[in-house]
Order: C-alpha cells, then structure tokens, then sequence
C-alpha cells in the first residue's frame, strides 16, 4: 500500500512542505517520540515523505490537535509560535493537497446479516403485520464502532439459526391467518369477571379498585389472528391530598404496550385507549396500576383527598383493525405470488430458476398453506437473512448496482427494506444517479420511517441507549428514578433530534439550544413549573446551562456512577464523543479512586479526583479528561441542578491545557461551539460509521474531510450530512482487501 500511495503523491506534492514536518518534528518532538525514547509508541524520526504522513493520517490530525492547544510539546525548550503555525500548516498540506480520487479506498465490507432491529423492520413492512420476532434473538453486540449495525460484530451464533426457523414459520402461519376473510373481532370484558393477582381484594359493583403495584388485573383472551387491535379501558381514579395520581398501563403476554396517567374522576368515567399489535392465539392481556406526583391543583381538588391514589376500573373493550392484510395468494396466483415474495424479500430480482424452486416446494398447489410453505424457504434463505453484494476481484473496487444501492440506503436510513419507489428507480437503473440519490435522501429523512435511524445513531453515539438496563443510578440513593422518569429521559434526545433533522435545523443545536422536550416528572427533575401532564411536548429553555446534549439528564445519567456523578466519565464522553479525540487506555497501575474515608470523608468530589491525580501515572491523562468533566459538575448523577457537594460549594470551573478557562456548563459550551467545527467532523465520522457498518480506516480521513466541509459550508445542515455520506465513495462502492491492506 505505501508505493501505491507514493505514487498518488508523485507529481501533486512539493516537497517543502514534508520537508518543514521533518525538520520541525526533528527539533521539537523526537526526544519524547524518537528512536532512544517512543511515548505512546510513536517515532517521528522515521518520516520520510508524504506517503508515510497520509497512510497514519489519524496520528498526524492529532498531532495538529495537540499542538495547537499547546499539549505538546510538555516542556521546555517549546517552539515558538511561528513554528507552531509552520508544522500544523505543513501537515495540513500535506492531507489535503493530495487529491482523494488518488489514494481513494471504499474499504472492505463483511457480508452483514440482519440485526435484531432491522429483522422486526424488514418484516414489518414486507407483510404489513408488526409482530417483531427479533426480540427472541440473540442480543446483537456493538460491534468496533460501538452501533449494532456493525458488520463484524454481527456474527452467526448456531442459537440464531433455529431462531430464525422459529421466525420464520411464525411470521408465515400469523400471515395465513390474518389474511383470511372473518367476522370483525369485538369483545367486553368486564373487569369484575377478570383475574386477580391479589385474590383478598374485594370486588366492587363496577369492578375492582387497585391502589398497589402488586394488584395485577389480568385474563387469558385468544385472538383469532395477528394484527392491530384497539383496547379502550373505562377508569377512573381518586388521588391523595399531596397531589399524587393514579395510572394504568396495558401488558400483553407480560410485555408494556402501553400506559395512560387516569385524570377522570368517578362521577365522569373516562376512556383510555391503546392500539398495538397482537399475535394470534391466547394472549395473558393485564392492567396494571401505576402512580406519580402532579402539581396539577386542579386535579388533586376534582378529586376526594384519599391517603393513597386509588385507580378504579370498570370494563375493557377489544376491537380489531379493520384495515386488510394484503392476501398470500394474490391475484395472479401462486407462481406471481411468490416470485413477488421473493423479490422484495431478497431485495433484488430473483431468476427463474430461482421461483421454480420456490414453486417445488409449494408442491404446485395455490392454497395459502403451500404458498406459505414457499415463503417460509424465503424467509430463511441467506438471501433475506444477509444483506449480500456482488463481489470483486480482491483489490479491485465495486461498483454496487442499483438494487444493491437501493439496500444500503434504505437500511441506513430506515433500518428496513427499500419501498416501491426506491425498487422502480434501481429497476430503471435510476439510483446511481447523484440528483436522484440526493432527492430519495431527503423523501426518506421525511418518511415516518426514518425517526427509528435517527434514534437508534444518537442514542448509541451519545451512549445512553443501555440507559436503565446495564446502566442507570441506584434508586436507593436516587428515589426519584422511575421507569417513567428513564422513559422521559430516553424521549428527550430522540425527539430533540428528530424534529431538528425533520426540520433540517443546525446540527449546532445540539450543543446550545433554546428549547428541549420534557413532560411533567422530566420538568420536576429540572426545577421548571407550569409543565403538567405525562406527554412529552417541546419547551423553551432560557437557562444557559440546560440547552442542548450536554444539559440532558438522560445523558448526564448515562455518563454518571451508580451513586456519584464522574468527571472522569463524563470528561472522556466529552472527548471521543463530541470532539472524536482517541483516547490511551488508562495504565495497569492507575488504581482506583480512594474511598471517602477519614479526611476524604470531607472533601467533594472534585477534590478527591485532584488527590489521586497528583500521581504521577495519572496526571497525563487526568489533566486533559478532568477539566471538561468538571464543567459538568453541577448536574449530580441523575442530571439535577446542584450547588453543592458533600455540603462544600460545587467548584465547576475548568482549565483547560492551553489555559482557556471556563464556568460551569455554559462556560462549557462555548468552549465546544468555539471548536464546533472538530464537532462537525467527529459526527460525520460517527455517521459515515454507522451508513457503512464498519470501522474507519486511515483512507476514510479524506472522506470524512468531505463530509463535514460541505455540512459545514451549508450552515450546518443534517440534510447535507445524510446526502454526502449518501453520495460517499465508501457507500456506493466496496473493496475486497489485499492481505496487505489487511494488516494496515
């Protein structure tokens, strides 16, 4: 690889400016990084030329990065700033002025399956019925980039291959039987004739009243087939004197399908509808009682002062959607039937060998059950189960065809199968085309689709999607974490970043911003009055230091220990995050916080962390993670606003290497937007990971170049980021790696 990017060099680059590197790092670095003495493993005496500079581009960007924030050199004798300015410049030119159709590299692509998630989608929208059978998967693991799209993490455990048989005749026989013509299905349920768990309880006339989370209504319902049905419970509830009220949720088969805070009163009953999917067969379907604080007065004096919130239930009725299930057998018989099948569920035309052996195995009937026979071997073939591309000759790139282009792109913004537009554009041969790539970005970005890509990218770029699974705070120091307060905190970033790349707002608003989303617990969590209710709705935000991801509690939580916030944590967040800086593992002798005992007992947080970085082998790190991790000290483990800490003042100030000082997290904000340009480049990076499901390699750095100038020139615009990682060389084109580049 390194005579091949040599020869991308010959002729474009002079030779001055890897001249300047070398002499400049010669003088200034090579006694930490030289032959005698290599910190961090780097030698510097060993430039040669520009092939060498560009093939380890991540090292020499963060070279610029550390000189320029006066990192390094750490000592004396340090550069001057002219020749500060010289080597940062020489470097630059030295990335850029080689063109990137010279060393261009799509990179090597492992053929990926299906994660969980696209799975549940790609059924969904092949037969109209949401049954999401991935959930009995295998959890799929991040994989190096840290999404679960990732192509080398998403290997095939034997576990997964009779999953997918299971899937497969599950999703085939709840087809056949929600295709069928029948009676529409109605039915009341009286909840005085349903089960319950708390048998002393007495019924009431109407039904029964729950005041406890035990008390668990439930009864076994058999629905003749899969599909949406609409529950209506009748309730109402009395609160207590301190403003506490009641709520009921609906479980099927012990899974949350929905949840409803009951404001009606016993004198005007109300109704509280859900509308979710149902699988076939007897199901346990269960009311549960739940209760949270209102500061809603109006309510508390509607109601009886009670010494406990009390929810009463009367009846339930089910209903089932009428909307049609497209039929199995279609029109044109079972040979179109399943060659159409076929085709949208391998996303791409299938060969007339190919729907022979699917008619096999249908037997040559045209009954539903024979055609399902066919459409089981569908769903179960590598070719639905593997999102496969062509291959080319190793070291050679390729082209993806439309039908192929159609598939990257409707899985990195849909998580889910190409629709009928996307199919007739790639049957035309139209996909390729970069007006007509650009113009089915923006059409998609607008689908009600799209809000599960752009949830699922930002909650496993900012970290908190494992948010109150294998990670969340200890309620017996935090009570008021609630699974609705989790679910509020969850809310807050996905819907913040799905109006702003609905609206196409700056991407810049996600680090200050004068409006977030919150309902009445998130609010009470914030110190905000006047939000009242369970729904989360958009509100402004005039505090300095809560606009934006840096002031959400679901991040701030993410980002915290179980008992005690982390400047460490949140510092490194802040670093490989937002400026996409790599940080060195810690050193095996780096040792752990002391605990706070004897004169530590007395000391905050921050003034333990300085204790233990006075040691040698964690200053390094420390004094560049700690001072961006105090910013945020203000916001304790769950996200509240605090002021003190172990009853001394929180000291939020931070000080950075090159000696910018700032207060607290508006202070740290500006901090972020006068480097939002390095922002903008660490998201397109972390975007153009996830679109391609791999890892980036030194050869993407031209790329995510690209991307970001041209977000950045558009005024910030997430409209442009998703269509220039889109239109990328990565993206529309795949490489199957030398041994060489293998080992680069």
């Amino acid at each position: 690889m390194r005579f091949l990017l040599a020869a991308a060099c010959a002729g474009i680059l002079a030779a001055a400016p890897v001249d300047t590197v070398r002499e400049l790092v010669k003088t200034h670095c090579t006694r930490c990084h030289g032959p005698e003495q290599s910190i961090a493993g780097l030698d510097f005496s060993t430039v040669k030329d520009a092939a060498q500079i560009i093939e380890h581009r991540k090292t020499w960007t963060r070279v610029i990065d550390k000189v320029n924030t006066r990192e390094m050199p750490p000592a004396a004798p340090l550069p001057s700033e002219e020749d500060r300015q010289r080597l940062t410049s020489a470097i630059q030119q030295v990335l850029r002025s080689v063109e990137v159709s010279k060393i261009r590299n799509p990179g090597a692509v492992t053929i990926p399956r299906l994660n969980r998630e696209e799975y549940n989608n790609t059924i969904r929208d092949l037969t109209g019925l949401d049954l999401r059978p991935a959930d009995a998967f295998p959890v799929d693991p991040p994989g190096q980039t840290g999404f679960d799209n990732d192509r080398e993490g998403l290997f095939l455990p034997p576990l997964l291959l009779e999953k997918y048989l299971a899937a497969a005749n599950l999703v085939v026989d709840e087809w056949v039987l929600a295709a069928r013509p029948r009676p529409r299905f109605s039915r009341v349920i009286e909840v005085e004739d349903m089960r319950i768990t708390e048998t002393q309880v007495a019924k009431r006339p109407y039904g029964h009243d729950v005041a406890a989370v035990q008390n668990t209504i439930y009864d076994y319902i058999t629905f003749p087939a899969a599909g949406v049905y609409t529950f209506r419970v009748l309730a109402w509830g009395t609160s207590d004197g301190a403003g506490l009220i009641p709520g009921v949720s609906l479980r099927i088969a012990n899974q949350l399908r929905g949840q409803a805070v009951v404001e009606a009163t016993k004198d005007q009953p109300g109704t509280y509808t859900f509308r979710t999917t149902v699988r076939s067969g007897s199901q346990r379907v269960s009311l549960h009682y739940f209760a949270q604080p209102t500061r809603d007065t109006k309510i508390r004096k509607a109601k009886k002062a009670e010494a406990r919130a009390v929810l009463s239930l009367d009846r339930m009725k089910i209903e089932a959607d009428s909307a049609p299930v497209a039929p199995v057998v279609g029109p044109g018989g079972a040979r179109k039937s399943i060659a159409a099948f076929a085709e949208r569920a391998w996303r791409r035309p299938v060969t007339g060998a190919e729907i022979a052996g699917l008619m096999r195995l249908a037997g040559g009937k045209q009954d539903d059950e024979a055609v399902g026979a066919a459409m089981k071997a569908v769903l179960v073939s590598p070719h639905f189960l593997f999102r496969i591309e062509g291959t080319p000759k190793p070291g050679a790139d390729y082209r993806l065809n439309d039908f192929e282009l159609a598939s990257r792109l409707s899985y990195f913004l849909w998580l889910s199968m190409p629709d009928g537009t996307l199919f007739d554009l790639a049957r035309r041969g139209k996909l390729r085309d970069p007006k007509v790539l650009q113009a089915q970005v923006r059409r998609m970005i607008a689908d009600p689709r799209a809000p599960a890509f752009i949830s699922s990218f930002f909650a496993q770029w900012l970290g908190y999607s494992e948010l109150g699974k294998s990670v969340g705070p200890d309620r017996t120091v935090f009570p008021v974490w609630t699974d609705g307060l989790r679910e509020a905190m969850l809310a807050e970033p996905a819907m913040f970043a799905e109006e702003m790349f609905r609206t196409d707002a700056s991407l810049l608003g996600l680090v200050e911003a004068k409006h977030t989303f919150a309902n009445e617990e998130l609010a009470r969590l914030y110190g905000w009055e006047g939000i009242i209710g369970r729904q989360m709705r958009r509100v402004d935000v005039s505090d300095p230091n809560r606009g934006g991801i840096v002031g959400m509690a679901g991040i701030l939580t993410a980002t915290s220990l179980p008992v005690r916030t982390s400047p460490v944590v949140r510092g490194k967040w802040l670093l490989e995050t937002l400026l996409g800086e790599e940080l060195p593992p810690p050193p095996a002798n780096v040792g752990d916080l002391p605990e706070p005992k004897g004169e530590l007992a007395k000391m905050t947080l921050r003034q333990r962390f300085e204790q233990h970085r006075k040691a040698p082998q964690c200053a390094s790190c420390h004094n560049k993670i700690d001072p961006l991790g105090y910013g945020l000290e203000n916001f304790d483990a769950v996200g509240r606003w605090r002021d003190k800490d172990n009853g001394q003042p929180v000291d939020a100030v931070g000080v950075l290497s090159s000696g910018e000082r700032f207060q607290g997290p508006a202070g740290l904000k500006q901090v972020l937007m006068a480097r939002k340009d390095v922002f903008i480049r660490a998201l397109s990076a972390r975007m153009l990971a996830f679109a391609l499901g791999r890892e980036l390699r030194y050869y993407d750095g031209p790329v995510v170049d690209q991307v970001a100038k041209a977000v950045i020139a558009s005024g910030y615009r997430p409209s442009v980021l998703l269509a220039e990682v889109a239109g990328s060389y990565p993206f529309r084109y795949k490489r199957v790696e030398t041994s060489q580049e293998a080992s680069e």
